[in-house]
């Protein structure tokens, strides 16, 4: 089968997995918005902020180097489970036990949450990692049933329960029970973990992965940086609507990107010793990427208004003139996305990192002075500002490489 016919099978199943999973995600939280006030989502999301930043902080990037490896993928499985499963357990207990000064530090009652949010830690560890490898081999439907159940049942079990418990907590529930859903699918759909786990095995991976961690907490501190000051300077109503914002403005796009990075990636890496090959395959993919997000942009633009109107509530108003802004956020990601798929497949990672830290060390200068003389607003234009100062440089060395 070519290449093109792999991606187009590939992109047919993820697409219905994107599209399903969405679906049942926006439904879930337009249902919340007019149940919950802003300032309820802000408690939640905090939460959640601090359960990322855990997970990215202490990511090792393996199962990056896990679907990178050529042969012998099945050697490294069970060790890769041994370490997320440690991991899992030590997370979920310092957040448990360190969730008063987290409290503290957003100056807000999120206890709570942060101690249910812990057992999504604890219970995502024990994912089957050999789940990872079926997009590499084409197993499409297999990884459109591991992603769409658990979100399917999530979503349902989010709109239900809020009739029950009436506040943010039930998006928290949520997590955990798709989490479980997640942890038993993986070992339906893909082989249990064989051989022994090995400590070599591990410092081999992570001699690639290494690269993905420190690339994976930049690209946090990109992503969540903004919402840490939100959250930290503003308070919860502010973080709620911003966290709003985010999600209807960045949603189409940034799971365009993810979507396109998943199918790129394991097949630019199969051909990445065939230069012309690889070549057009990233040319064709950047089109695609650069049309579609321009689309989402606009019908998200046109809309939007008519949508807070019909669907939410008031309090919602003030998101329009920064859903508008962040759109542009979402189109450049987008398209970033590829290039990071192709630095990636060609075992140079650390591109990534270099622009992911050309951003966060933008962000952090614009971010408090926007704060402060714009609001929420502010945070937005940060962030946007600085996701494009590295576009001319990453793209120029993209495409040099591409004609290497």
């Amino acid at each position: 089968m070519s290449l093109t016919s792999i991606a187009v099978r590939g992109a047919g199943w993820l697409s219905a997995v994107r599209i399903f999973l969405k679906g049942f995600s926006v439904l879930r939280y337009f249902i919340l918005a007019r149940f919950l006030l802003p300032a309820e989502f802000g408690r939640a999301g905090l939460a959640f902020l601090t359960l990322g930043f855990l997970e990215i902080t202490t990511e090792l990037g393996l199962f990056q180097a896990f679907i990178q490896r050529k042969d012998a993928e099945g050697e490294y499985a069970r060790t890769i489970w041994s370490t997320l499963i440690v991991r899992g357990i030590v997370l979920a207990i310092l957040l448990f036990i360190f969730s008063p000064i987290v409290s503290e530090f957003f100056d807000a009652d999120i206890i709570y949450y942060l101690r249910l949010v812990s057992f999504v830690l604890l219970i995502k560890g024990f994912v089957n990692p050999n789940i990872m490898l079926l997009r590499k081999h084409g197993e499409y439907f297999k990884e459109f049933l591991f992603q769409a159940l658990p979100s399917m049942i999530e979503s349902i079990a989010v709109i239900a329960l809020i009739f029950w418990v009436k506040d943010a907590s039930v998006l928290i529930f949520g997590s955990i029970i798709g989490a479980l859903i997640m942890v038993v699918l993986s070992f339906v759909l893909s082989p249990f973990p064989e051989y022994p786990a090995s400590l070599y095995k591990l410092k081999e991976l992570y001699s690639y992965g290494k690269w993905v961690t420190l690339g994976s907490i930049v690209t946090y501190l990109n992503d969540r940086s903004d919402d840490i000051a939100v959250g930290k300077l503003l308070g919860t109503k502010d973080f709620g609507l911003y966290e709003m914002s985010y999600k209807i403005s960045n949603t189409p796009a940034t799971e365009g990107a993810g979507l396109i990075y998943q199918i790129v990636f394991p097949l630019f890496s199969k051909i990445q010793q065939e230069k012309e090959r690889l070549r057009r395959g990233v040319h064709k993919t950047l089109l695609i990427s650069l049309v579609t997000s321009i689309v989402f942009a606009i019908v998200i633009h046109l809309l939007l208004p008519l949508f807070i109107f019909v669907v939410l509530t008031p309090e919602w108003l003030p998101i329009i003139p920064l859903v508008d802004l962040m759109l542009l956020f979402g189109v450049i990601r987008a398209n970033i996305s590829v290039g990071t798929a192709f630095f990636d497949a060609t075992g140079r990672p650390s591109t990534a990192f270099v622009v992911n830290s050309i951003k966060l060390v933008s962000l952090l200068l614009l971010l408090f002075p926007l704060i402060s003389k714009y609001g929420v607003y502010g945070a937005g234009l940060s962030v946007v500002i600085a996701q494009a100062i590295p576009v001319p440089w990453f793209f120029l060395k993209l495409e040099k490489e591409l004609n290497a």
